[in-house]
């Protein structure tokens, strides 16, 4: 059977450049909603968790029966303090390794959680995180190409491309997490990249991003769904 991880949603309401952008209105839903009920249609049965603490996410979990509401302290509502205080909620759940599933990404397909789960039975690595290609012309701080030197390139799409952190999802062994205070060590391998299509991988941080990735998801997903 290998790794079994649970699966978790965390949100908070405490976003600063885009003010409760996980429950405010979304086509038509919220982006907390989109994430849960997505995996509340999971076919899996890997434990479903939905960390909260304000009151407004509580009570959504109700709606979402194979979604296991953990409640988070006040003092894990942030994002300023360490690893060990924000998921302090997670060391009396069961799993020894977690799925951290980001509710602003919502192009991203439940199944896509899956395929990351069963990528790293596969590869058994320390950590997994999703990535996606980015072409472009990409230099230091001092001036120095990161990506096309020696080489006389005209066109983006003909560059080496990068492989970018698309913060959709991270896979990663708790108590190391808890103990270390990071998920991985960054070197080759850990974490292990998981590349996921660049169209999937819109995230939402600004009140330009919010309103850009809502007619995305209209057009691509409610379209679809219709």
């Amino acid at each position: 059977m290998g790794i079994r991880p649970g699966l978790i949603v965390n949100a908070r309401l405490g976003s600063t450049r885009c003010k409760h952008k996980v429950i405010r209105p979304f086509a038509d839903s919220s982006l907390i909603e989109i994430a849960l009920e997505k995996m509340n249609a999971l076919q899996t049965d890997l434990n479903l968790y939905f960390g909260a603490g304000d009151p407004e996410l509580i009570e959504l979990a109700a709606r979402y029966p194979r979604v296991k509401l953990v409640e988070r302290p006040p003092e894990a509502l942030t994002a300023d303090g360490p690893p060990s205080r924000v998921h302090s909620h997670l060391k009396g759940l069961p799993e020894e390794w977690f799925l951290f599933i980001n509710p602003c990404h919502p192009l991203v397909p439940g199944q896509l959680w899956l395929d990351a789960v069963e990528a790293f039975r596969e590869e058994t690595p320390r950590s997994l995180t999703a990535v996606f290609r980015n072409h472009g012309w990409f230099y230091d701080q001092a001036g120095n190409s990161l990506n096309c030197k020696g080489s006389q390139v005209h066109a983006t799409q003909d560059t080496p491309y990068v492989l970018e952190v698309a913060h959709a999802f991270h896979l990663i062994q708790r108590d190391r997490f808890l103990a270390e205070e990071r998920p991985w060590s960054n070197e080759p391998g850990d974490p292990y990249l998981f590349e996921i299509p660049r169209e999937l991988a819109w995230d939402i941080d600004t009140e330009d991003q919010f309103l850009a990735v809502e007619r995305l998801y209209e057009s691509r997903c409610l379209t679809q769904a219709s």
